[in-house]
């Protein structure tokens, strides 16, 4: 892996703030959380954004697991080891608890957040090559 390109880095000081910067910037933003599937895709060249807007410091409005009126929230922020070991999933939403469980090793489960695989571009072997391997096929295999 490379370095990483060149971009602006923001850590905006409220919810409103980022979603202002995500506003303005467009396509040319990305969120950075965790970071576990960002910063792999920006060190590859696969992600080339003018600016990284990092949440991580937005805990207390992007992290929770809870339980509102029987729907379940989860924030954005929350992670995957917190999902694992969250009583009230592990109780009552058993196939959320061992989906948690069996992803990755406990090292990515305690970094990685919900938000994050959520906005995570699947991997494959065409996507995960350079733009000049991949001019040599015509589409991804995903």
């Amino acid at each position: 892996m490379s370095l990483l390109p060149d971009f602006e880095y923001r850590r905006p000081g409220t919810l409103k703030d980022a979603i202002s910067l995500l506003s303005d910037y467009g396509e040319e933003a990305v969120l950075l959380a965790g970071g576990t599937a960002l910063v792999p895709r920006l060190r590859l060249g696969l992600k080339r954004p003018n600016l990284v807007i990092d949440i991580k410091e937005m805990a207390e409005d992007l992290r929770y697991v809870k339980n509102e009126a029987g729907v379940l929230r989860v924030g954005c922020l929350s992670t995957i080891y917190e999902i694992k070991k969250n009583a009230l999933i592990r109780d009552n939403y058993p196939s959320l608890h061992e989906a948690a469980t069996l992803m990755a090793s406990e090292d990515i489960q305690q970094r990685g957040t919900v938000g994050g695989n959520i906005l995570q571009d699947t991997r494959c072997t065409y996507y995960n090559k350079s733009e000049r391997w991949r001019k040599g096929f015509q589409s991804c295999f995903k």
